[in-house]
């Protein structure tokens, strides 16, 4: 990687709101580049309440060499490359540290349905079974940080306070439903890229059950291991390598942009989660000049 490394874009999340589908698209075009793997994390110090195993730890300290490792290979063709991180949309801390070392970079947000997309959030998360949670109930009544995360227009304040308007690119998830070829588009003409190129994966959902099917038998054999004797510490040190990392991350990342039926929200929960956003929400519609339609 050469000494005038840049990044051209960074789509900052959040998570649940077609962010991997987005990354596969810009993966296939010609002239863009993407980190691999997906997920970086390293402007980021915040993690997610129940990732306990990386409090107090952050790939930022390992300094801007470790992140150009995740770009080695983009060869000199590549007119722009970029990265997705989704938690770095509601991280306090990364507006700034980005300004810091790529001031002139381009940022994408996909804005998703605030409660549709906590709740797709928690499911998704409780389903893959890495993590054990409470009720939802319970997470949005202690988790506050959780909650907040959805709250769109106060996060977005935090980047506008380091990068001007036209560098921010605020799409919304539902339209990828309606035209997922207008969408992906509107990326590319923004990064100023040939946005005539119709990525192959634009059309598709990647359908989950495979990886449903293969959680179900990682759960099974983690059910048994518990079983035998001292299979809770074989577990808890297998929970240290890097291939749980990777094979959690696998799963992580192969849905799409694939509604999963996860049930309904108790109709209460979701009236109070809808107050909780009603003023977010309204101040966003008059920052974008547009209904969104999610009160």
């Amino acid at each position: 990687m050469k000494e005038n490394f840049r990044i051209g874009f960074i789509c900052i999340g959040p998570e649940r709101s077609g962010t991997t589908w987005l990354y596969q698209c810009l993966k296939e075009h010609p002239e863009i580049c993407v980190s691999e793997p997906k997920e970086v994390n390293f402007f980021n110090s915040t993690q997610s309440f129940w990732r306990k195993d990386l409090i107090g730890k952050s790939n930022y300290e390992k300094g801007l060499d470790w992140y150009k490792k995740h770009f080695n290979h983009c060869g000199p063709g590549k007119k722009i490359i970029g990265e997705f991180t989704p938690i770095y949309l509601h991280s306090p801390e990364v507006p700034e540290r980005i300004h810091k070392h790529f001031p002139d970079t381009r940022l994408i947000l996909i804005l998703r349905n605030p409660i549709e997309r906590l709740y797709s959030h928690y499911m998704y998360t409780k389903l893959k079974g890495f993590y054990e949670l409470p009720s939802f109930e319970e997470v949005i009544e202690k988790e506050r940080g959780f909650v907040e995360e959805s709250l769109y227009n106060k996060h977005l304040q935090n980047y506008l306070k380091y990068f001007p308007r036209e560098r921010l690119l605020i799409m919304i998830y539902e339209d990828i439903e309606k035209n997922p070829g207008a969408f992906v588009k509107e990326v590319f003409r923004f990064l100023e890229i040939d946005e005539n190129f119709v990525p192959p994966s634009v059309n598709k959902t990647i359908n989950p059950a495979g990886t449903v099917m293969v959680r179900n038998k990682i759960l099974s054999i983690k059910d048994f291991v518990k079983k035998i004797p001292g299979g809770k510490l074989i577990i808890q040190l297998f929970k240290k390598t890097s291939f749980y990392k990777k094979l959690v991350d696998s799963l992580a990342t192969k849905t799409g942009t694939v509604k999963a039926d996860y049930g309904k929200i108790n109709p209460e929960t979701k009236k109070r989660l809808a107050e909780f956003y009603k003023k977010d929400i309204e101040n966003l519609e008059k920052f974008l000049g547009r209904d969104l339609s999610w009160k």
